[in-house]
């Protein structure tokens, strides 16, 4: 255990919760952890819960911070942290007792980079999307094949499920003006990566609440960003000559940002001035179903030829 874990958790009025998540990492059968706890300009009574764990427990290490969002005060976290692996976790979800004790193993049994598990999902009436006995381990060690696994979203873009091996990320950070910050992050530490380990044992609990991810923000301009910084890196794949990543990364951006657009419209919740983009958004991607469909899975294609249909016909009205 001479590997120290530094856990990361960004904290905004979870005082309902928070106990139950920190009391799951305080509990890790890996006891080499330091547990950095930033508190976002919280207003209910999630610090003092805190402090009261601190007394019992010396690893738990408390910033405070005015109220910035989730990206500044995972990247406070990141200035903290000591370990030599970094994870993190949401304060309203929860872990069980062995999580990074197996996968602090896999790093350094395969000398890895990145290891991810799988986590149970809880939707909003508290039902569990998905329970899985299955128990395999997968190991990709080329570079072609780690981006493979993000864009096919086998390795998901969500930190709460992961930990990095610090030398490979000591010098990322999340972008907070960036749409879906979570998967920058996961994206730049797979093209840092020599060596990615996947678990499929279930050891996370994450919790979706209203109101308390990304997946849940209206369209906005913010979302926007996304198409940019997919744009971005579409253009720098194509540079360095990967054309099939390209054009798989182009597709699940654009795919991602119609799907949250289609969500506000059919919930009578969204503004009307971003019609002209959608309509170019929903072009290109009717051109990357047609022109390069060998890069996409069979069901994504299938959704998004479906989509592209349904939003066309809407808007031609």
């Amino acid at each position: 255990m001479n590997n120290k874990i530094s856990v990361i958790i960004p904290v905004y009025n979870t005082e309902d919760y928070i106990e139950k998540c920190l009391r799951s990492i305080m509990n890790q059968t890996y006891k080499n952890l330091e547990i950095v706890v930033v508190i976002d300009g919280a207003t209910d009574d999630s610090l003092s819960i805190c402090k009261k764990l601190q007394q019992e427990d010396n690893r738990i290490i408390i910033y405070e911070q005015e109220n910035q969002g989730v990206s500044i005060a995972r990247n406070k976290g990141l200035e903290l942290a000591t370990g030599d692996f970094i994870g993190f976790a949401d304060s309203d979800d929860f872990l069980e007792p062995d999580m990074y004790e197996i996968m602090v193993n896999h790093l350094i049994k395969e000398n890895a980079d990145l290891c991810r598990i799988k986590a149970f999902i809880y939707n909003r009436d508290g039902g569990i999307e998905e329970i899985s006995k299955e128990r395999n381990t997968f190991i990709y060690d080329n570079k072609i094949d780690i981006m493979n696994v993000y864009l096919q979203n086998e390795l998901k873009i969500a930190v709460w499920d992961k930990l990095f091996r610090k030398d490979k990320v000591k010098n990322l950070r999340f972008d907070p003006n960036l749409f879906n910050e979570d998967a920058g992050y996961v994206w730049e530490a797979c093209l840092n990566s020599d060596k990615v380990v996947m678990d499929t044992k279930q050891l996370y609990h994450h919790i979706k609440r209203p109101n308390n991810s990304l997946t849940s923000a209206p369209f906005g301009i913010h979302s926007l960003t996304l198409y940019d910084y997919t744009i971005k890196n579409f253009n720098e794949l194509l540079k360095l000559g990967y054309e099939k990543q390209a054009y798989m990364f182009y597709f699940n951006g654009l795919f991602h940002l119609l799907k949250v657009y289609k969500r506000d419209w059919d919930n009578n919740n969204l503004p009307n001035k971003f019609e002209g983009k959608i309509l170019k958004y929903l072009d290109e991607l009717d051109d990357i179903t047609h022109n390069h469909c060998e890069n996409i899975e069979k069901m994504d294609l299938i959704h998004a030829k479906d989509l592209i249909e349904i939003m066309k016909n809407r808007l031609s009205k």
